[in-house]
């Protein structure tokens, strides 16, 4: 038996690989809470991890740097993946990244989006905006399929 039901959607909407992928159809289909405050809870508890990645990955990189072996490893990993995603980010922009948070399959959420637009240097402000848009039209869908799983 949970006594908080909502802080366990909140919670697991916080991991990052059940994220709200696993906390909606919990909320809903195993705790019975009403679809929209389940929906609500864990867009915001999917979001806050952003902030945070965002805003420590500067300060991690700081630290790699101090050592060269890992300022090396940086170097290549930035080159190689900017190289590759220069591309598509040209083409699309940041939507790229926010369609790329928003197809609800594992590995596509908050935490792969903010790591992958800081690793590709899109703006914090692009990351905080495109990547929560990502969070938002993922937890639509993953309630839509959940209430169409319960119509079934």
């Amino acid at each position: 038996m949970t006594f908080f039901p909502e802080l366990n959607v909140f919670l697991l909407s916080l991991i990052p690989i059940g994220e709200l992928r696993l906390a909606i159809p919990m909320g809903i289909l195993q705790y019975h809470l009403n679809p929209w405050v389940v929906f609500i809870i864990a867009v915001i508890g999917n979001c806050i991890p952003v902030f945070f990645i965002v805003w420590l990955m500067p300060r991690i990189e700081q630290l790699c740097r101090k050592n060269t072996l890992l300022s090396r490893l940086l170097d290549a990993i930035f080159k190689r993946t900017r190289r590759s995603f220069n591309k598509q980010y040209e083409r699309y922009g940041s939507i790229a990244l926010m369609i790329f948070v928003a197809i609800p399959l594992p590995g596509t959420g908050v935490w792969t989006g903010a790591l992958a637009g800081w690793l590709f240097g899109i703006s914090k402000r692009h990351i905080f905006i495109y990547v929560n848009l990502g969070a938002l039209g993922a937890g639509i869908i993953v309630l839509l399929l959940t209430m169409g799983f319960l119509q079934i």
